[in-house]
């Protein structure tokens, strides 16, 4: 059997449709954005989420404004005004992002690594990420640091 990625619309599509009907999916990430909580070829499950159960620091599977279907980082959520949501790449060197709250696709509840399972929707995981996320000036300014020094 042959798999060839899906296009971000097709993989939009396919996703909203089975997180609303309640079904989980299971797909291979890519990218380094979500670093280190994510890596790229972590197999990354995403279960169906309302607005009123999404909490802060939990990691989203979105549609972005371009078009295109990612995962990041909740950094700023009121179930009071889910109009609008915020979201952060956990690497810490891309900006935040703003879009609509409808556009929120699913939660990500796991992601696996070889043979182990890793919990991203836990409280302990939800405060860690976002402790990473408040950590950014402070690695810039090691990055910076560090590439002054040698």
């Amino acid at each position: 059997m042959i798999r060839q990625p899906l296009s971000s619309p097709e993989f939009e599509s396919i996703a909203r449709e089975l997180l609303d009907d309640g079904h989980a999916i299971r797909f291979k990430a890519t990218g380094r954005s979500m670093r280190p909580f994510i890596l790229d070829g972590d197999e990354v499950t995403a279960k169906p989420v309302s607005a009123t159960d999404l909490r802060t620091g939990q990691i989203v599977l979105y549609r972005r404004p371009s078009g295109a279907v990612a995962a990041h980082r909740l950094v700023k959520w009121s179930p009071a005004s889910p109009s609008v949501a915020v979201v952060a790449a956990d690497s810490g060197f891309t900006e935040t992002e703003t879009f609509s709250g409808a556009d929120i696709l699913g939660r990500i509840e796991s992601c696996r690594r070889g043979s182990r399972t890793i919990r991203l929707d836990s409280t302990f995981s939800r405060t860690a990420g976002l402790c990473w996320y408040h950590t950014r000036p402070l690695r810039r300014l090691l990055k910076r640091l560090v590439r002054y020094c040698t």
